[in-house]
Parts: C-alpha cells; structure tokens; sequence
C-alpha cells in the first residue's frame, strides 16, 4: 500500500487515497506495481525471457504439495478438504462486499457492470473474453473434474453434476463481479478518471482490483493472507 518499495516506480506510483480524491491520470497504484514489478518481474518484452523468481517457484511448489496432501486419499481427503475450499472463498467475498459497499464510488462501478451496452455484442474481442473467462473458470479438459467424476457411482446424474456446477460457477462469478467493479468504482472516485481508464485489462486484473479493496479493510495484511 506504499509506493517506498524497490519495485516502485518513484515517478508514476501514486497511493490512492478515497479522503482526498485528486485526478491521478498516468499514474500507478502500488497494488498493479506490485503484481507487476515484484509478483511478474514483468519483462520489457517478450524476447527478454528473465531467470525463474525464486518466490514464485516456491510458491507453486508449496500449492503442488498441498494439492497432492489433499488427493493424496481420493475423494475421502478431497471431501474433508472441500469443506473449507468450497465455502470460505464465499465468507471472503461477502466480507469485502460489503466493505467496498461502504466506499465512496463503489455506486457508480456496480452500475457500470449491471448496465448492458449491447453495442459491445458486436467486438469480437468480448466474445473470445467470455469464452476464455468460461472455459478458465470452469477448469474444462484440465483433468481434474473428469479425474474426481471417475469416482462417481456408474448409475449418477452426470447431466445433472455437470448442469449444477456450470450454475453455480457462472453465479459464484457474478457474485465475484460485483466485489470488483464497486472497488473499480471507488478507484475511478479516487483518481478521477472513468472506469476504463482506472486499470487494465487482462486475467491479472483480479490480483490489481482485489488488493486495492483489502487495502480498505482493517489489518489488510492479515486480510490478504486470508484471502489469498
């Protein structure tokens, strides 16, 4: 939430402040320098490979061990686990949807996603972005949902599995959507610029909007690490 960091660029990096809204064209939050400069190590093109970050590696080795802890029993850990993993993500969400309800600009963002323009109907960009957001989201030929199906009984409604989880994941995505957009609002507020214009686009927007709204909450460290 600072811009004191060494990934920072001292120049653009400004920290968004909802008290004292001032028009931040050309600037950067510390969230997206984060993701960008520390996260990434974001590259100036795509010829400059870089070397693996020693953070992300160790990251993504832990995630491998505690998937493989998890299945490591079949459904019969993948259950007990599922417990936590199915229904705390939906605790979270609640919790920062209501405090990005409390921000000032949230209004406008929520708007900005429930108001149709279906003059967007016509970029074919929109559509290849709904069907990437779809096929990511619902993690279809990635293995693992034919993996756990094949400890279905023979006789399951597997029309009925497939028909319940492509439901909830399309709501668990508009319910996620509404957390976003009333951040991007309150960031439009604070920097005085439309919504387009208040961040990028891309499957990294997540990780730029989400800590802009834990930034908002009491102890955000705590909640950063709850949350992601």
């Amino acid at each position: 939430s600072t811009c004191d960091n060494w990934w920072n660029n001292k120049t653009t990096c400004k920290v968004i402040d909802s008290a004292n809204p001032t028009s931040m064209n050309g600037t950067t939050s510390p969230a997206t320098e984060y993701y960008q400069g520390y996260v990434l190590h974001k590259s100036k093109g795509f010829e400059d490979f870089g070397t693996p970050v020693w953070h992300m590696t160790l990251c993504l080795l832990l995630a491998w061990i505690i998937a493989c802890l998890s299945l490591i029993k079949g459904v019969k850990s993948l259950g007990k686990v599922s417990y936590v993993t199915a229904i705390f993500p939906y605790i979270m969400l609640t919790v920062l949807m209501v405090r990005t309800a409390t921000l000032e600009g949230s209004l406008m963002g929520v708007k900005y996603y429930v108001i149709p323009d279906f003059s967007k109907l016509k970029n074919l960009s929109a559509w290849t972005d709904a069907a990437t957001q779809i096929i990511f989201s619902l993690g279809c030929c990635n293995g693992g949902l034919i993996c756990m199906s094949s400890y279905n009984k023979f006789k399951n409604n597997c029309y009925r599995d497939a028909v319940s989880v492509a439901i909830v994941n399309c709501c668990t995505s508009i319910y996620a959507g509404f957390v976003v957009f009333a951040t991007l609002g309150f960031m439009a507020h604070a920097k005085k610029v439309g919504i387009d214009d208040v961040m990028g686009k891309g499957p990294g927007l997540i990780f730029k909007v989400y800590p802009e709204a834990l930034n908002q909450m009491p102890v955000p460290v705590l909640w950063s690490i709850l949350f992601f």
